[in-house]
């Protein structure tokens, strides 16, 4: 059984576990969530690895030996961060950009009944 891996990251001077970007389909808006430790990140600098993967509901990384170390973290703390994802640029045509199910869409203004398509 493979499990998800997560980048390990610095937040505010603690290790925290950053998860992909995520796209909030009512907003034109990206986030990602940050799971936050109360653990010291110098601590963990000299054998962190790149990844974390978690089991059993608790955290393990590797060390550049291969050898698995459990996390020894007793809280985490869950921040998000947000990004703006921009409107298309308009080009030449009549239409103009809607949010919509999670991207950009093209809307078209029509002449004869004035609603977009």
């Amino acid at each position: 059984m493979s499990y998800p891996s997560w980048t390990i990251t610095e937040y505010e001077g603690l290790v925290a576990v950053e998860l992909p970007w995520q796209v909030d389909w009512n907003r034109p808006v990206e986030f990602r969530t940050l799971r936050v430790s109360n653990c010291p990140f110098e601590q963990w600098k000299r054998f962190a690895g790149e990844e974390v993967r978690f089991r059993d509901g608790r955290a393990w990384t590797f060390s550049p030996d291969g050898r698995p170390r459990r996390m020894n973290v007793t809280e985490w703390e869950t921040v998000t961060v947000e990004r703006e994802i921009r409107r298309p640029r308009r080009r030449k045509g009549y239409y103009d950009w809607v949010w919509q199910h999670g991207k950009w869409n093209k809307t078209m203004e029509t002449e004869e009944t004035g609603r977009c398509l």
